[in-house]
């Protein structure tokens, strides 16, 4: 977790990632929410993501920005695993 200031000069701690956002837990879904992730590309066929990337622009190959093609499962691919762990 992060620790975050507590009154009383102590702390506590915060689920990953809560602090950043600027939103505590609640019952939220997500539902309709297009996330961004700028990095080493990504594993669009991880389990964890269930069919729900759609890779949209490519910076990792060293050419630019280039757009991705429907279907084209080398575009925006994560090379050397950052990517997909941060998504």
């Amino acid at each position: 977790g992060i620790p975050l200031l507590a009154g009383g000069g102590g702390f506590s701690w915060a689920s990953w990632g809560l602090a950043r956002v600027g939103h505590g837990p609640s019952s939220l879904t997500g539902a309709g929410v297009h996330v961004y992730v700028l990095d080493t590309g990504i594993f669009a066929g991880h389990d964890e993501f269930g069919g729900r990337v759609v890779p949209t622009l490519d910076l990792t190959r060293g050419r630019g920005a280039e757009e991705c093609q429907v279907g084209d499962s080398e575009c925006a691919t994560d090379r050397v695993g950052h990517g997909t762990a941060v998504a």
